[in-house]
């Protein structure tokens, strides 16, 4: 993931056998670009469904606190 450029990884200043991955830019953009994916397919998904989709909008709510 290094090599892609989705994370870089920071040597410990304490102990040098620990190195510490961080998402890159390009990463964090990834994983939003993901994120609004996997939302919108749930939505999708859950709309099928008149029970669910009546309470879709308290679902997506709860879903971001977490």
């Amino acid at each position: 993931m290094e090599k892609l450029g989705i994370v870089s990884t920071i040597k410990s200043k304490r102990d040098a056998r620990l190195a510490i991955a961080a998402l890159s830019p390009s990463g964090r953009e990834l994983v939003n670009d993901a994120s609004a994916v996997v939302d919108d397919s749930m939505k999708a998904l859950l709309s099928h469904s008149s029970r669910v989709n009546e309470n879709l909008d308290q679902m997506v709510g709860l879903l971001e606190d977490i």
